[in-house]
């Protein structure tokens, strides 16, 4: 199969710009943020799906609009201090939690990065999608200059997509979209739920999704089987 690099970089561009707008907003951010849009938006070889296109440009004009203190007001409750939206995996699946954290950190590990203490923990929203944005860029540099590492960087991109990432995502942007009151937060929901979607298709892939509640106890009275030997 014929890989286009521009494509690439761009697929790690979208994913950078996904996990900056995640993280605390700063004038800093809210800057990079818009340059990264305006490089994604110049369209340079194959052309970018028109949905993601839509939503990447209502994500940069609610950046522009929203003051940082705002920005980060709501940022602290989302996520931080009232945790409206939890941002690590580990709070949306049913097992224990440790599984899913190693088996990130064993991808990361592989590829020679890991998740800074004071970032947070590894299995956080921002830090897995800068890690298929790092992903993305090894792979891109493989195309010029380490061929026969490309089918090795894809599968890791495939197989972290399908295994972490993709399994919370929507639940992830539904919940943001449900309750973030803030015109940023929701575009940027839309454009994650779009551009998940779209990777999908990419990899040919349908994620098992975490449930999205932990399936009720069956209603109606409760005996204890040994109620027989309790009454003796």
């Amino acid at each position: 199969m014929s890989i286009d690099s521009i494509a690439v970089l761009r697929r790690a561009e979208v994913y950078r710009l996904l996990a900056l707008c995640l993280d605390r907003p700063t004038q800093n951010t809210k800057e990079t943020i818009k340059d990264i849009g305006n490089g994604i938006q110049k369209n340079i070889g194959e052309p970018i799906n028109g949905d993601v296109l839509d939503c990447l440009n209502e994500v940069l004009l609610q950046v522009e609009q929203v003051p940082v203190s705002v920005w980060e007001s709501e940022h602290n409750r989302m996520f931080v201090n009232e945790v409206f939206v939890p941002p690590s995996e580990g709070s949306y699946c049913l097992s224990e939690r440790g599984a899913v954290v190693g088996d990130i950190c064993g991808f990361y590990k592989a590829f020679h990065t890991q998740a800074v203490d004071q970032v947070g923990p590894p299995d956080q929203m921002k830090i897995e999608l800068g890690f298929m944005c790092i992903l993305a860029m090894k792979e891109a540099n493989a195309i010029h200059m380490l061929p026969d590492k490309i089918e090795i960087t894809r599968s890791a991109e495939k197989a972290f997509f399908e295994d972490h990432l993709g399994r919370w995502s929507s639940l992830f942007s539904a919940r943001l979209s449900n309750c973030s009151s803030l015109s940023v937060y929701r575009a940027l929901a839309r454009l994650l739920l779009v551009w998940f979607k779209c990777e999908c298709t990419y990899w040919n892939v349908v994620p098992t999704a975490y449930p999205e509640t932990i399936t009720p106890l069956e209603e109606g009275q409760v005996q204890c089987p040994f109620s027989n030997d309790c009454l003796q």
